[in-house]
């Protein structure tokens, strides 16, 4: 959860509202049914993609979002 989120984090501007769930839920705290439904919408919106025109490093690009929507997805499902 921590990998992912902190990639969700940079990857979106909801940022502060999703450390504040973070940080909820390192301490133990139950999150609430918001709370998580707002989590877990934030761990989906996928990093901007951005192409710099060399092939190569575009796919890779391509490939670390595939990856994120893959991770993010396992975490969502394993927060329900």
């Amino acid at each position: 959860l921590e990998e992912i989120s902190s990639k969700a984090v940079a990857a979106n501007n909801y940022g502060d509202r999703m450390l504040e769930i973070i940080d909820k839920k390192r301490l133990g705290l139950e999150l609430t049914k918001e709370e998580k439904l707002l989590l877990n919408i934030l761990i989906s919106i996928p990093p901007k993609m951005e192409f710099v025109g060399d092939e190569f490093i575009d796919t890779q690009n391509v490939r670390k979002t595939i990856d994120y929507i893959y991770s993010g997805a396992n975490v969502v499902n394993q927060n329900k």
